[in-house]
C-alpha cells in the first residue's frame, strides 16, 4: 500500500526528479517518487533489446559539460568512459561534418581552404551579419550564410519542428555550431563522457536509498487527491497539464515528439558514424546506430530512424511568441503556489541539455535548502582528542595494545580532565574486537565499561571505533564467516552502548561509531605488504572489498538495534603527484592514485563494485586522516620493478597541496559532512604543522565545506609500532613505569591550540 502522505513528493523519475530525490533522501527526508511510465530514468532510459544490444528507448543522450560541479556529481553514480560525439549530414550526396567546419565547406563547394584565416574569410563573405536576429532564419543566416542555410538547415528545421526557421525563436538556430578549423566534434565541452553501464544503471544508483520509494506505472493525475500532507512537491511534467490546460484557450502549449523506428540488422555495422542527419529528401531526420556509441561487441547492429511528430510523448517545447505568452500565464500561476515547485524541461517549458537539467535541479535544491545540504553531526567540541588504540597483530606475531602501552585505560579520568583544561570535550576511543569477542557467543566489555562511566562523570562525548586494525584469530578475513562474525560483534557493541545509555542521562543522545578504521590503510598493511595479520602480499584489493562487506553488514546489524547512531567512515586521504621532472610513467601513476584514494568510500556508496551492495546510505560522515606524510612525491624510476617509490614532500615545500583543496575535492564528490578524524605531527614539527593545518581547515570551512571537527591523534604520545620508541607526536609526551605515568605537556603546540580556541570563541560570540 502506497503512503501518499510522504514529506517530499516528486512527480517524475527523470533527471530532475532523481536528483531531487537523492538530495532530499540524504538530508534524512522520506521521499515518494511517482512515475507514470514503467521505468525510471525518464527519456535517458536504455535497455538491452531482444537481440542483446543496448539501445535507448527515447533517442541517444550525450553527456557533455563545462560545469565541474555537475561532472563531479554524476561521477558519484557511475564509472564513465570518454566519448566525443560526432555528427555527419547527407547533403548533395556527400557526408559532411556538423558543425560546419573547413571540411564541410571544402566538400560542398569544391574548395581547398587549409587554415582558420581562410575559413574565417569564407564565413565573413557568406554570413549575413545580424547582431539581434528576430527569428531562427535570421539567426541561421548570421551563422552560416544563405547557401548553407538552404542546403543544411532550412528543411531539417521544418522536419524537426514542423515550422520553418522564420516561425521559430532565434534561440533555436543560434545553437548551430560553426568552426573555423577542422575540429569535427559536435561539442567542445571540457567533460565529454558516457556512463559505462548505461544511463538506467546510473539512475538506479541515484535512487538507491532507503528513504526513497519509487512508484512506477502511477499517473500523478490519477492519484492527485491522495497526495496530501507533503512538505514539498516537485513537478517535472508539462506545466499546462498541471493546471488542467486552463490558460491554453483552444490550443495547448505546443511540444514536438519523436517516433522511433528500430531495426536490427544482421551485419556488424550499418553506417560509418553513430549519427547521420538527413536534412532534405528523407522523411526521417536522422539515423542513430548505438553500437558506435556504446562500444558494444555484437555480430548484429540496431539502427533507429527518427521521425518528428506532434503526437506522442512531449520532448521539445516549441519556442515562439505564441507559446511564450501562454507559458507566462502558467508561470505566474505556479509562482503563487505554496510548497509546489516546477522543475525540468517540460515544467519550465525550456529546452535543457543533460548537464543543464542536472544543474537546474541542484540549483533549486540549493535555493530551497541552503548551500551545504548535509546534516552536520553534533559534537560537544570542535577540537577533539584521539587516544591511540592500535590492536593489530604485528610483524613479530605479537599483538599491539597501545591502549595499555599509553596506560590511557588506567589514566582515563586524568586524561579527560587535561583535555577539558584546553576546551576539548569530544574524544575518539577504540574497542578491540579480538579482546571482546570470545568466539563462543560471549562478549566481554569490562575493560571499556569503566571508560564509559568516567566519560559520563566528566561530561566527555566519546566516538568509538568498533575496530582499530585487529580481528580474532578464529576467523579468516577472506571468509564469509568473517563478515557474519563482525556483524554480530557490531550488534553486541550497539546493545552494550544502548544498555549503558539507558542507565544514564545520555539516553536520548546519538552514538557516533567508526565501523572499521582505515579500510584502505589496513588493506595495504595486511593485504599488500604482509606487515600485519593476515600477512598477505598482493591481496590488498580483495581484502578491501571484504572489509567493505563487513562494514555494510555491521551497519545493518547496528540499525536493527538502534537508529540513534551515526557512522563515520575513516580513511587517510593523500596527495601523490609525480616529482619534477616528470615522466609519462609517473604521471600515469599519479592519475591512477587519484582514483585509488577514493576506493573504499566509492565501494561503500555503491559507486564501484556494485556486487558489494554499497549504497549512499552507508556513507554518512566521512572521516579524513591527514598527516605530513600524506603528501608524497612519486619518484621517477627506470624499471617497472621499482615503479612504486615515494618520498614525503618537504613540509614547507611550495609543491604541497593545501588541505582545503583536498577537503573540497572530497566534499564535491560525496556531499557528506566531513570530520578530520586524525591529524598531527611529531617532534619540533608539531607547532608549525598545527598552525598551518588549522588555517587550511578554516579556509575549507569558509569555502563551503561542512567540517564538523578536528581530532588531534594521538593526543598523548605513543610507542612506535615496530621498535617501540616514543615518537613524540601528541600534545602530551609521557613517561611511564610500573608505578606511575606522567603526562608531559608540549607547550609550543599547546600555545597554538589555546590561541586557536580563543579565536574560535571570539568568532562564535
Amino acid at each position: 500500500m502506497v503512503d501518499y502522505s510522504t514529506e517530499i513528493v516528486i512527480i517524475g523519475a527523470g533527471i530532475s526528479g532523481a536528483v531531487l530525490a537523492e538530495r532530499y533522501a540524504n538530508l534524512g527526508k522520506k521521499v515518494l517518487v511517482l512515475e507514470k511510465r514503467s521505468h525510471i530514468a525518464g527519456n535517458c532510459y536504455d535497455y538491452y533489446n531482444d537481440d542483446g544490444i543496448l539501445v535507448s528507448k527515447y533517442g541517444a543522450h550525450f553527456f557533455h559539460t563545462n560545469d565541474k560541479e555537475v561532472w563531479e556529481y554524476v561521477q558519484r553514480f557511475s564509472e564513465w568512459y570518454p566519448y566525443e560525439h560526432r555528427v555527419l549530414a547527407k547533403v548533395d550526396g556527400h557526408l559532411v561534418p556538423i558543425p560546419v567546419n573547413i571540411t564541410t565547406v571544402n566538400t560542398l563547394f569544391q574548395l581547398h581552404l587549409s587554415n582558420e584565416s581562410e575559413m574565417q574569410k569564407w564565413l565573413d563573405e557568406n554570413q549575413v551579419p545580424n547582431a539581434h536576429p528576430r527569428n531562427g532564419k535570421e539567426a541561421a543566416l548570421a551563422r552560416v550564410g544563405p547557401v548553407l542555410y538552404e542546403k543544411m538547415f532550412k528543411n531539417y528545421t521544418k522536419k524537426q519542428w514542423d515550422k520553418y526557421p522564420e516561425e521559430l525563436d532565434a534561440s533555436v538556430l543560434n545553437r548551430i555550431p560553426v568552426r573555423s578549423n577542422f575540429d569535427d566534434r559536435y561539442f567542445d565541452d571540457q567533460f565529454q563522457f558516457l556512463p559505462t553501464g548505461g544511463y538506467t544503471q546510473m539512475f538506479e544508483k541515484i535512487l538507491r536509498h532507503p528513504n526513497i520509494t519509487v512508484q512506477l506505472n502511477t499517473d500523478f493525475f490519477d492519484v492527485r487527491d491522495k497526495v496530501k500532507n507533503f512538505k514539498k512537491l516537485f513537478y517535472t511534467g508539462p506545466i499546462d497539464q498541471f493546471f488542467d490546460f486552463q490558460f491554453s484557450l483552444k490550443e495547448k502549449l505546443e511540444y514536438r515528439s519523436i517516433r522511433f523506428v528500430h531495426e536490427t540488422l544482421d551485419m556488424p555495422y550499418f553506417q560509418e558514424n553513430s549519427v547521420i542527419n538527413y536534412p532534405n529528401e528523407e522523411k526521417f531526420t536522422r539515423i542513430v546506430e548505438y553500437k558506435h556509441i556504446t562500444r558494444q561487441k555484437h555480430p548484429k547492429t540496431t539502427i533507429v530512424k527518427e521521425y518528428t511528430t506532434d503526437e506522442g510523448e512531449p520532448y521539445y517545447p516549441v519556442p515562439n511568441p505564441r507559446n511564450q505568452a501562454i507559458y507566462d500565464q502558467y508561470k505566474h500561476a505556479a509562482d503563487k503556489l505554496t510548497n509546489i515547485y516546477f522543475v525540468g524541461r517540460l515544467a519550465n517549458y525550456k529546452y535543457f541539455n543533460m548537464d543543464q537539467a542536472f544543474r537546474n535541479a541542484l540549483d533549486l535544491f540549493t535555493r530551497l535548502e541552503g548551500k551545504n545540504n548535509t546534516s552536520l553531526p553534533t559534537f560537544s567540541s570542535f577540537l577533539m582528542a584521539g587516544f591511540e588504540c592500535t590492536y593489530a597483530k604485528a610483524e613479530n606475531k605479537k599483538r599491539l595494545d597501545q591502549l595499555a602501552d599509553t596506560k590511557h585505560d588506567l589514566y582515563c579520568r586524568e586524561d579527560y580532565r587535561l583535555l577539558k583544561e584546553i576546551g576539548i570535550t569530544t574524544v575518539r576511543e577504540g574497542l578491540s574486537w579480538q579482546q571482546i569477542d570470545r568466539g563462543n557467543g560471549e562478549y566481554d566489555f569490562r575493560r571499556y565499561a569503566n571508560m564509559l562511566e568516567i566519560a559520563r562523570d566528566e561530561h566527555i562525548q566519546q566516538i568509538w571505533d568498533l575496530n582499530h586494525f585487529d580481528f580474532p584469530d578464529f576467523v579468516d578475513p577472506f571468509s564469509a564467516k568473517f563478515v557474519q562474525t563482525f556483524a554480530e560483534y557490531a550488534k553486541q557493541v550497539a546493545v552494550f552502548l544502548s544498555q549503558y545509555t539507558q542507565k544514564s542521562e545520555q539516553q536520548d543522545k546519538t552514538f557516533y561509531l567508526v565501523p572499521w578504521n582505515e579500510i584502505s590503510f589496513f588493506s595495504w598493511m595486511a593485504g599488500d605488504q604482509g606487515i600485519w595479520a593476515p600477512y598477505e602480499i598482493g591481496k590488498g584489493y580483495e581484502l578491501k572489498k571484504q572489509l567493505v562487506r563487513a562494514t555494510i553488514a555491521a551497519m545493518d546489524g547496528i540499525w536493527q538495534v538502534t537508529d540513534k547512531v551515526r557512522f563515520i567512515q575513516v580513511d587517510p586521504f593523500m596527495y601523490r603527484p609525480a616529482k619534477p621532472p616528470t615522466t609519462e610513467a609517473t604521471r600515469q601513476l599519479a592519475r591512477e592514485f587519484r582514483k585509488i584514494r577514493f576506493q573504499s568510500w566509492d565501494m561503500l556508496s555503491g559507486h564501484i563494485e556494485p556486487q558489494l551492495d554499497g549504497s549512499p546510505k552507508y556513507l554518512d560522515i566521512i572521516g579524513v586522516n591527514y598527516y605530513p606524510q600524506n603528501q608524497e612525491w612519486i619518484i621517477p624510476q627506470t624499471t617497472m620493478e621499482n615503479r612504486l617509490q615515494y618520498t614525503m614532500i618537504p613540509w614547507m615545500s611550495k609543491y604541497r597541496q593545501s588541505l582545503a583543496v583536498m577537503l573540497k575535492e572530497i566534499f564535491a564528490r560525496y556531499h557528506r559532512p566531513l570530520l578530520i578524524t586524525e591529524t598531527g605531527a611529531w617532534g619540533d614539527l608539531r607547532p608549525s604543522f598545527w598552525k598551518r593545518t588549522l588555517r587550511e581547515i578554516d579556509d575549507a570551512i569558509s569555502q563551503g565545506c561542512p567540517i564538523a571537527g578536528v581530532c588531534a591523534y594521538p593526543i598523548v604520545d605513543r610507542p612506535d609500532w615496530f621498535d617501540g620508541h616514543l615518537v613524540n607526536s601528541g600534545f602530551w609526551d609521557f613517561i611511564c613505569d610500573d608505578q606511575a605515568c606522567q603526562r608531559i605537556p608540549h607547550e609550543p603546540t599547546l600555545t597554538i591550540i589555546r590561541d586557536y580556541q580563543q579565536k574560535r570563541s571570539r568568532l562564535q560570540s
